[in-house]
């Protein structure tokens, strides 16, 4: 086994350290499970743990060895930022992780970062940090007003639907990419063209549906999701969809099963415009769909009409 210790303290070259043959990214949580929300079906156990926050030392030895452990040729290395809420992690460490990024990127070599917050800790700053260094920002909301304050309060139980479309505005005013996440459970089942709807009017042409992982505060609190509302709810979504499409509101969306790479293929098809296809990652089962509006739709017989 090698001393990655004992070949630093030697200077070895970064390339001396072991190597993946295939590209490969990690969610790095930087807080941890820490959160400023109390969401009823977090899939982290719900307690009074303090912020533990990754240390300068840290952050800089997993930033390195991550960077020198992609595969030789890569030509974009992508960080994904998760929590907990990661923002808790405060402005100045992700300054410092994006420092970091630069001195060890090798020529060549795009480095790209993506995040998923709840947004309610988003302001200014952050939106400059977000827009300067090309963040993609994945924001998680229940839906509507109701739904939100209902299972995704606070610490003290209070709303935090103002605070979450409060952080969309300015990542529209400072024009940051982003999509909108929701987790979806039994309830949500017969609302799914409501929410569609609420959703788009927010600006989002990117939403995600993830299927409730029954860990953690959800099986305490007795949160389900069946198959067949999960398909009911996917079904409404389509057919909401397709209705807009016809006042030229194509929406491309995605949904995965498993925490795993939540903006790897969103990320790319951002940047290239490009469908998404299955890829393997994470151990997790990953679909991804994109839609297009009826007229723009490829069929056997050639082009699009």
């Amino acid at each position: 086994m090698l001393n990655i210790a004992a070949l630093r303290q030697q200077q070895i070259p970064l390339a001396a350290e072991p190597r993946s043959p295939v590209p490969f990214h990690i969610l790095m949580k930087p807080i941890g499970p820490a959160c400023n929300l109390a969401c009823r079906y977090c899939y982290y156990p719900q307690d009074e743990t303090p912020v533990n926050k990754m240390d300068d030392a840290r952050l800089e030895q997993f930033i390195r060895r991550y960077i020198a452990a992609q595969p030789a040729g890569a030509r974009e290395i992508n960080f994904v930022w998760q929590g907990g809420e990661p923002l808790l992690a405060g402005l100045s460490f992700y300054k410092k992780a994006l420092a970091l990024q630069a001195r060890y990127a090798p020529d060549g070599v795009t480095i790209s970062n993506s995040l998923q917050t709840n947004g309610t800790l988003i302001n200014d700053p952050w939106c400059r940090l977000f827009r300067e260094h090309g963040f993609i920002i994945g924001l998680s909301l229940e839906g509507n007003e109701a739904l939100q304050d209902y299972h995704r309060p606070d610490k003290r139980g209070r709303s935090t639907w103002s605070a979450a479309l409060r952080g969309i505005d300015l990542l529209h005013q400072h024009q940051v990419d982003f999509n909108l996440l929701v987790v979806v459970h039994n309830e949500m089942a017969a609302h799914a063209a409501a929410i569609y709807d609420r959703l788009v009017s927010l600006g989002a042409r990117y939403l995600q549906f993830q299927p409730l992982m029954s860990e953690g505060a959800a099986l305490r609190e007795g949160y389900q999701l069946s198959a067949d509302n999960w398909g009911r709810f996917m079904v409404g979504i389509w057919r909401q969809w397709r209705k807009r499409c016809d006042r030229g509101a194509g929406v491309r969306y995605q949904y995965r099963t498993g925490v795993g790479a939540v903006f790897h293929s969103y990320q790319r098809q951002l940047r290239a415009q490009r469908p998404l296809r299955q890829q393997p990652g994470d151990g997790a089962r990953r679909t991804a769909l994109r839609l297009r509006p009826p007229d723009q739709r490829r069929t056997s017989a050639g082009p699009p009409r």
